[in-house]
């Protein structure tokens, strides 16, 4: 059954979308230990291990679909934003990274960073996306460009650490958007493009760039020694094998605990995410970007598949590689918890 449109999962699979936050125990660690992930709407996320938190594409104010097929003006709701914002424990959450540029995933940034940051909040994004930030009077001190510091093409790219005591890091990887519409041999993705200076306007839909799209590895640290692995792909589904880390010998001393994948647009992307979960193995995996983002952010239904894409084919296909018990899936805002 296609999901288009909007319309609500087939039964069987709204059953396997999360309705409450949910603790996830796993035996995989001798040591107790505990990091938690809430899943914010569309690609966002907030992801905690002790005092450690990091956001994730933070996106709540979801313009409607004519708006966005119309290439309307959009702006940023606040109203929505705080609402949500009240019941989120953001505090101290000192580092956001940012997928790409398309206003689904950075058009709430920079109210956000300047009405709970207090402008103190270091974002990390392509060249695009710190340029758009830019035109918005972020402090250009905590603005940082990561397309210099990616792994790309199996060579390992640059840690960055959060905290001054190293016990969270991260690592920008290169990666690619799917496209938006598949029609025979013909793929096209909207909004593409670069900003290699700050714009001057960017009031109407198309005016957010995607730039380079850019997935994140984040290690929860102890010492020298990596706790916690969270592999975030939230910006897109890519073709193999853009985004494998497999490869980069450096990146093999620990096993993935949680990827984050994309769900939109999965089925215009060959053998996705088939390979990816087969050459990575994690021990969980979490599917976000799959509810109709074009809905009120408290609309009930955000039971609603994003339209045009295939939910229910994704629980198939993870399935199919026996992750049937290890996929998961939430409403904004639940929360999933995972204890060794």
């Amino acid at each position: 059954m296609m999901a288009c449109g909007g319309k609500y999962l087939p039964r069987q699979y709204e059953k396997r979308v999360s309705k409450k936050d949910t603790t996830i125990f796993t035996t995989t660690n001798t040591a107790t230990d505990s990091f938690r992930v809430q899943y914010l709407g569309c690609g966002g996320l907030l992801i905690q291990k002790g005092k450690d938190k990091i956001m994730v594409d933070p996106f709540f104010s979801n313009p409607s679909f004519g708006k966005v097929i119309r290439l309307s003006n959009i702006k940023a709701d606040t109203n929505t934003i705080d609402q949500v914002f009240k019941t989120l424990a953001y505090q101290n959450t000192q580092t956001c990274l940012i997928s790409h540029a398309h206003y689904d995933h950075l058009l709430d940034v920079p109210y956000i960073s300047k009405h709970y940051f207090n402008h103190q909040w270091s974002i990390y994004g392509s060249e695009t996306v710190i340029n758009i930030l830019k035109s918005k009077n972020l402090q250009p001190q905590y603005l940082h460009a990561t397309d210099s510091l990616a792994s790309n093409d199996n060579i390992l790219g640059t840690w960055t650490y959060t905290s001054k005591d190293s016990t969270c890091r991260f690592m920008p990887i290169t990666y690619s958007h799917a496209p938006h519409v598949k029609l025979g041999f013909i793929n096209m993705t909207f909004f593409k493009g670069n900003y290699h200076q700050q714009p001057r306007k960017l009031n109407k839909v198309q005016h957010w760039k995607e730039g380079q799209t850019m997935a994140y590895l984040i290690d929860f640290m102890q010492k020298d020694s990596i706790l916690k692995r969270i592999y975030v792909l939230s910006g897109g589904a890519s073709n193999a094998p853009i985004g494998f880390i497999n490869d980069i010998p450096a990146l093999q001393t620990k096993k993935i605990d949680l990827m984050v994948l994309c769900v939109a647009s999965h089925e215009k992307v060959r053998q996705y995410p088939a390979r990816i979960i087969s050459a990575h193995t994690p021990h969980y995996i979490m599917g976000v970007h799959w509810e109709d983002f074009f809905t009120p952010y408290f609309d009930p239904g955000y039971k609603k598949a994003v339209r045009m894409t295939n939910v229910p084919q994704f629980f198939d296909k993870t399935d199919q590689l026996q992750y049937q018990n290890k996929l998961l899936m939430g409403k904004p805002l639940n929360t999933f918890t995972f204890v060794f």
